[in-house]
């Protein structure tokens, strides 16, 4: 009884396990996006005030391109749909990931205790207790719970700034970029708060 439930419990750790993993691979993926997307909305803005600074053509490689012609509004617009689209995209797997990792520590327990070893199956939930690299991991922690939220929070007021004092664009995409905004730094907020609370 307790080998057949002990493989039950093993292979239902196994699939959870990689399911986590192939989480974090796509939370990776997404966060590289999201700071691609900040980057790009932020070069849009600092290349459009160019245009709107009478630079009219660009060369590259010889060929001039007339910058007149670029949908400005439509590409910033676009850009803050894809940003707040991908960041909310990034915290529901983060969250999804926490709560993988709160269901995994008690499957390690009951694992460990099927076996007959207490404590033997401890990848994810003891074995983060040693004092091993302690700062660092704190660190990383700290850099993505409260520094990497504030650096977003940061920029988007930044590109909101530019948006509204320098460019000269239809107000309507001015009103909807900012509801975007809005999106992402409640999202943040969420977030953040929610961490806090449930340390």
């Amino acid at each position: 009884m307790n080998e057949a439930l002990a493989n039950l419990l093993h292979d239902h750790y196994k699939d959870t396990f990689s399911h986590v993993r192939e989480r974090e691979r796509q939370r990776d993926r997404l966060f590289l996006i999201v700071l691609g997307l900040l980057g790009l909305l932020l070069l849009q803005l600092h290349h459009s005030l160019l245009l709107q600074q009478a630079v009219t053509e660009v060369t590259i490689a010889g060929a001039k391109f007339s910058l007149s012609r670029i949908p400005i509004p439509v590409l910033l617009s676009t850009s803050w749909v894809f940003l707040a689209v991908f960041l909310l995209r990034y915290y529901q797997v983060v969250i999804h990931i926490e709560k993988q990792y709160d269901y995994l520590h008690p499957l390690e327990s009951r694992l460990s205790k099927a076996l007959g070893e207490d404590g033997s199956i401890r990848r994810e939930s003891t074995g983060y207790a040693t004092k091993k690299y302690s700062f660092f991991r704190h660190w990383v922690w700290v850099f993505y719970t409260c520094l990497f939220p504030v650096i977003v929070l940061a920029s988007i007021g930044w590109a909101l700034l530019l948006e509204w004092n320098a460019m000269v664009i239809p107000i309507a995409h001015k009103c909807f970029d900012s509801a975007l905004a809005l999106v992402v730094a409640l999202s943040l907020a969420f977030y953040g708060v929610g961490r806090w609370l449930n340390r």
